[in-house]
């Protein structure tokens, strides 16, 4: 028997988000329309071949190279109406993408578009031509309906199916979790252990009081989230807490908010074997600018804190460089995204946003939705105009002007409780950690960018219950893998709840 559902073409619909996914954008039922056969080139394979040593015109395969990696294709197929225009046609004139969406279901209504049991995306997708079947007939045996199709083109395609979700590493989360990353890179074994790009991730902790204390933990794992790992970070002391972690080049990064500085060890020390050794940086890090949250870019990451206070980071042993101290504003800063080297937003108390468009100096946002009284607690740069942030009143507020105007994009349950983080996979599927004014902690998700959102998990079964989840981390090539840590619903112990297909 199999262990799977085989698919049929009558369970599928298709949606259409012009312009692609964004908050302000609706996905359009295209009721009447199908998608045709799917097909995506990951580049053809040509060997390298060298003139064999001893035998005349032989030769020998000494390597190979593959090609570009091709755009997804499909065709959209669907009845010509005879009493309105061709939104095909209109949307194959206009030149601009969109976002085509293919759903499938069983039992699902599959007009709504968030109920779905596997969805494809196509993002960015182009529509290449536009064309029609006979328009007209001489005779009676040449009547029939008329379709009309379009092929499209886009910059990638994904599936999603909803998350199942399951706790993790119960026997080493004694202590609430603060943070946690994905560290990691596809690979095929070549320079670096084989790895679907979601494999190693990190998360870190509190420190716990009592006698004796145990300093914060650092917790990662190597196999997407099934096994994890434990080691106290001894340079820490027990009323030292982990307030935020990141890779950087080839280094581990743990920031301290109560102990002003930075300790790092390398990534090459977390094997599941040794313990990491661990060295503690103070340097650079001025008196009322104690870290609060780091973002890495590859081999750089920048660091915000209290008294307004931004740092960068480059090396880990040479400390941070001060890029702004309490120029821009002298609030806390409690959260910082990052696009580029040169691109990142930060956001604190008095609902403050800063931003730096040349990876050096920082400005505040030329407008922003919250003023004093509200904490930016997330933050999310989608690209250098459309950006998101979450408050400590439970909203989330979008620009796409870079901060010149705000709108409010609500979800099940805004307005109360806390916004604790905002994190995407792609340009299409965000995720975001909510704190009910109940002390619940709940994960919500959003499948067109923002426009909307579902409390998860979408289908049968519960999220494992937490008093708060803190931070999440969505792994940026599978929108499938959602790790989700914070309190346990306990109100002590620390919780990892990890979201796989």
């Amino acid at each position: 028997m199999s262990d799977f559902i085989p698919n049929k073409r009558g369970l599928s619909r298709v949606f259409i988000i012009p312009g692609g996914a964004r908050p302000d954008h609706a996905p359009v039922f295209m009721s009447c329309m199908r998608a045709q056969a799917q097909s995506k080139e990951f580049g053809d394979v040509e060997d390298i071949e060298a003139p064999h040593m001893s035998r005349p015109g032989a030769f020998v395969k000494i390597g190979e190279v593959q090609g570009a990696d091709g755009r997804a294709q499909t065709t959209l197929e669907g009845r010509y109406a005879l009493d309105i225009r061709s939104e095909l046609l209109k949307w194959a004139k206009l030149r601009c993408p969109v976002d085509v969406h293919l759903h499938w279901g069983v039992c699902e209504d599959l007009s709504d578009f968030n109920s779905f049991k596997k969805i494809a995306v196509y993002e960015e997708a182009r529509l290449t031509s536009w064309e029609t079947d006979e328009a007209g007939a001489l005779q009676s045996d040449d009547e029939a309906p008329i379709l009309e199709s379009a092929p499209i083109s886009g910059r990638n395609l994904f599936e999603y199916v909803p998350l199942n979700f399951s706790k993790k590493a119960e026997d080493l989360t004694t202590k609430e979790i603060t943070d946690v990353i994905y560290c990691d890179d596809p690979s095929c074994g070549n320079c670096a252990d084989e790895s679907d790009g979601c494999k190693v991730a990190f998360a870190v902790t509190i420190g716990e009081g009592g006698s004796p204390g145990t300093p914060p933990d650092i917790l990662y794992t190597l196999d997407g989230g099934l096994n994890w790992y434990a080691h106290d970070i001894e340079e820490l002391d027990s009323a030292q807490d982990a307030s935020g972690v990141a890779c950087l080049g080839s280094n581990v990064v743990v920031i301290s908010a109560d102990a002003a500085s930075l300790v790092y060890a390398p990534l090459t020390d977390f094997d599941g074997e040794a313990d990491p050794e661990f060295e503690e940086v103070t340097t650079g890090f001025e008196a009322g600018g104690a870290p609060n949250a780091i973002w890495s870019v590859g081999n750089k990451a920048w660091v915000v804190g209290a008294g307004g206070h931004i740092y960068v980071l480059t090396d880990p042993s040479a400390g941070v460089t001060v890029q702004d101290n309490a120029i821009a504003t002298i609030s806390d800063y409690k959260c910082v995204h990052a696009i580029s080297r040169y691109f990142a937003i930060a956001g604190g108390d008095g609902g403050v946003v800063a931003v730096t468009e040349d990876g050096e100096t920082w400005a505040l946002s030329p407008s922003t939705p919250v003023g004093v009284g509200t904490t930016i607690n997330a933050i999310y740069a989608k690209t250098k105009k459309e950006w998101f942030i979450g408050t400590d009143g439970g909203q989330i507020y979008y620009t796409l002007d870079g901060g010149q105007h705000w709108t409010e994009a609500t979800f099940p349950g805004s307005g109360s409780g806390e916004v604790e983080d905002i994190v995407m996979a792609n340009s299409t599927v965000m995720y975001v950690a909510h704190t009910t004014a109940a002390n619940v902690g709940r994960v919500l998700a959003s499948f067109n960018g923002g426009y909307d959102f579902v409390v998860l998990p979408q289908m049968p079964g519960l999220l494992p219950g937490a008093e708060k989840y803190s931070a999440l981390a969505a792994c940026a090539y599978d929108p499938d893998k959602l790790i989700a840590v914070g309190i346990d619903d306990d109100g002590s112990t620390g919780i990892i709840t990890l979201g796989t297909d």
